[in-house]
């Protein structure tokens, strides 16, 4: 059977090509022998902390808001004259509205770098794999 993606030769009872890991019945590739392990993590091309970049932006986004909140609810807390309440209710609100987004401007951003690193490691890979792939093709000329 021949592979529709490398046209490389597999055994006719194949699943699964032997070049290039393409699944027969479903049309996509599985990941590379290694992929996931402990050594990716070790070697830095399997990042964590794109991960833990979120859960900061969840709990930013909770801290952010609680505090506004009382800030709005309760601007005695803050401030120790009467005429301050307005502007620490100012502040809460402003807090509120412009807080988020920043918070969430800043997590994006090093969400954006992340991905593009995982992005040039993918097409690293899939650049490694033409490379292998030209060089079976050479060898069986």
């Amino acid at each position: 059977m021949k592979c529709p993606e490398c046209m490389m030769d597999n055994a006719n009872e194949a699943r699964l090509c032997k070049y290039c890991n393409l699944h027969f019945a479903t049309r996509t590739r599985s990941k590379p022998i290694g992929a996931g392990s402990v050594g990716n993590y070790f070697g830095f091309r399997q990042m964590v902390t794109p991960f833990w970049i979120q859960i900061s932006h969840i709990l930013g986004i909770t801290l952010i808001v609680m505090v506004a909140a009382v800030a709005i609810a309760f601007p005695y807390l803050f401030a120790t004259a009467s005429v301050e309440d307005l502007w620490v209710r100012v502040g809460g609100i402003l807090l509120l509205l412009v807080g988020n987004l920043i918070w969430r401007v800043l997590c994006e951003g090093a969400i954006v770098v992340f991905r593009m690193y995982s992005l040039l490691m993918s097409l690293d890979d899939r650049a490694r794999w033409i490379g292998e792939m030209e060089a079976v093709h050479q060898y069986r000329r």
